[in-house]
């Protein structure tokens, strides 16, 4: 009986262990918040990177940190979170401790006790930055091409098809992007 439990012990160790290592190791990072929505786990690629730290975040609820969503946004989000629900791809904005912009995109379920009181969220944020950047490259590329009086043709260099034309090139040919394309 004995040596059962402390072999049950150790598993539970090691696979403590385990998760702490794999967590740590993430590219995204996870995290824990108590029944008040306060941060009592942060682990992860956050920490790797060290965009905040992490015990400025520990005890505080997510409005509390220094991330950006509009009131609508947040209005929504609070009344997820009040109502106990899951949530996916919540995206928010943070300013880092050296200043440069992060961009997250995070995911959470509610925890419940064996009685069914309200415990806590769980869940994973990812750093979407890279995306985030893309997306306005690619805006300002298109607000660009839409700005010109000259007719622009982008051609795939392997097929030798258009990719992206502008307005003024649909109406020199008198279709329209979708027709060219």
């Amino acid at each position: 009986q004995f040596l059962l439990r402390k072999r049950r012990e150790e598993a539970l160790r090691e696979s403590e262990a385990r998760f702490r290592s794999l967590t740590g190791l993430a590219s995204d990072w996870y995290w824990e918040q108590d029944e008040n929505f306060r941060y009592i786990l942060i682990s992860g690629g956050v920490l790797n990177k060290g965009y905040f730290a992490v015990d400025n975040a520990l005890g505080k609820t997510r409005w509390e940190l220094p991330i950006e969503l509009s009131a609508t946004e947040w209005a929504a989000h609070k009344a997820t979170l009040e109502a106990h629900q899951a949530f996916s791809d919540l995206e928010y904005k943070i300013v880092t401790n050296g200043g440069s912009v992060r961009y997250y995109s995070a995911a959470g379920e509610p925890l419940f006790g064996d009685q069914g009181q309200f415990k806590g969220y769980r869940g994973v944020a990812k750093d979407i930055t890279k995306r985030k950047q893309g997306e306005e490259d690619l805006r300002r590329f298109r607000l660009a091409m839409d700005s010109t009086s000259d007719a622009i043709y982008l051609v795939d260099r392997t097929s030798m098809r258009f990719i992206d034309v502008n307005a003024v090139a649909c109406e020199m040919l008198g279709l329209t992007r979708e027709e060219i394309l």
